[in-house]
């Protein structure tokens, strides 16, 4: 019986181990493949799950899955990029650069079209009794697209209405975004809307399906181009991308490669979807320079230079600049200080020499004062000598010239000539009466 029990209890964990193993082994082959879905989810699974039944055919050892996004959930179909539940997209240029950009997605081939076309652009359409006739009657009208960053169903239409000096978001009475192409072309014919962009082919596609009458419609400035047979109002750009995400092995992205250009060309499964067949990769540089003009999607700070976008894009450069700054800051403040302190030292230094002048000028004036007699002179009453500070009798012209910067010279007054010499002073005074 313990026997029987151990044994019971080794099957059933052999059993629970190979469960678990296959288990993990389904969810590491599940392949996810997201398409942006222009006419609406239920289109999209109509016209791409003959594809996905074909891929899961040539490559048994995967599980292929549809996820079919309208591109107005353009935020959605980013999230499911950058969670890594997305292993290969099917999409318009627009979000192809888009998610090329922000999560690294890589093209692998690129969509031919019935008739050999990989190119398309957009059409404007208007109803046919609309009165509309050209670009320039646009102006007060309302205008669709599909969504804001749909290619052809709306960018390079946008683009093409610039081209005519007509600025849909201001000339335009109203500019509303659909969702899908079919509502779009709908809206048109209901008057809801006066003009739609819708991208090329899908007008042809719906009357082929006798969906709508092509005469009840009018293409808005028609271009022509040798070998595109379509109807069209805009440059040509590369088609739609089969793009593999960070997700996406090399090894699985080469069988899924090699499965989808061994499609046969025109095939059931290729017609389902609107292609003829899938192709080497297009270069999308171009659809890069229509969004880089337009500033939309992943460009929409294009050549606008932010101090947070200047800063990430310089790095280096942006520490170097800010250390020489700091530098220059601290270097200022030191020539400032030094500077102050200097300013005080010449005051300093100026007080000094007036303070030094104004001594100069104090013994300058001593000094002339020592040199000019002041006060009270000892005078002999009989001799007329006088006594210097140290107790000397002298004449009084010696006294004065060795006191004074005063020069003597000798002379007579007229009382001494009278006494001493009277004869000439009788000549003198006899001199002067004759006179």
């Amino acid at each position: 019986m313990k026997r029987f029990i151990a044994s019971l209890i080794a099957l059933f964990c052999f059993l629970s181990l190979t469960g678990f193993k296959h288990i993990e082994s389904h969810e590491q082959n599940k392949v996810n493949v997201l398409v942006v879905a222009l006419s609406g989810v239920e289109i999209a699974k109509d016209e791409w799950q003959p594809t996905i039944d074909y891929l899961q055919l040539s490559l048994p050892q995967y599980d292929f899955r549809l996820i079919p996004v309208p591109p107005i959930e353009l935020d959605r179909i980013r999230n499911l990029v950058l969670n890594q539940e997305i292993d290969f997209v099917i999409t318009q240029p627009a979000i192809y650069v888009d998610l090329e950009l922000n999560f690294g997605i890589s093209r692998i081939l690129t969509m031919v079209k019935k008739g050999g076309v990989a190119e398309f652009g957009s059409t404007l359409i208007t109803r046919a009794d609309s009165g509309i006739k050209t670009i320039e009657d646009l102006y007060g009208k309302t205008i669709c697209g599909v969504a804001k960053l749909g290619f052809g169903g709306w960018l390079v239409g946008y683009k093409e209405m610039l081209t005519h000096g007509f600025y849909p978001y201001n000339d335009a009475k109203e500019v509303k975004f659909l969702g899908d192409q079919p509502k779009e072309i709908q809206a048109v014919l209901d008057g809801v809307v006066d003009v739609a962009v819708i991208r090329t082919g899908m007008l042809e596609k719906f009357s082929e399906s006798n969906r709508i009458d092509l005469d009840n419609f009018r293409v808005l400035a028609p271009k022509h181009y040798p070998d595109f047979p379509m109807m069209v109002s805009s440059e040509l750009y590369p088609e739609w991308a089969f793009a593999k995400t960070r997700n996406a092995t090399n090894e699985l992205s080469k069988d899924v490669a090699k499965a989808l250009l061994s499609l046969e060309s025109n095939s059931p499964v290729a017609q389902k979807a609107g292609f003829q067949e899938w192709t080497l990769p297009y270069d999308y540089q171009q659809a890069h320079e229509l969004l880089k003009e337009l500033r939309v999607g992943p460009y929409k700070d294009y050549g606008i230079i932010t101090v947070r976008g200047f800063i990430t894009q310089h790095m280096i450069q942006t520490v170097i600049i800010f250390i020489l700054l700091i530098s220059i800051v601290l270097m200022a403040v030191k020539i400032y200080k030094s500077n102050i302190i200097l300013s005080k030292k010449i005051e300093a230094h100026k007080q000094a020499e007036a303070e030094l002048e104004r001594h100069v000028k104090e013994l300058n004036k001593a000094f002339d004062e020592i040199k000019t007699l002041q006060g009270i002179l000892p005078l002999c009453s009989f001799c007329k000598k006088v006594r210097d500070d140290k107790g000397y009798w002298e004449q009084v012209d010696v006294y004065i010239h060795k006191n004074s910067d005063a020069n003597i010279s000798h002379g007579i007054c007229p009382d001494c000539m009278k006494e001493h010499y009277p004869e000439e002073y009788e000549a003198i005074e006899s001199g002067k009466n004759v006179e």
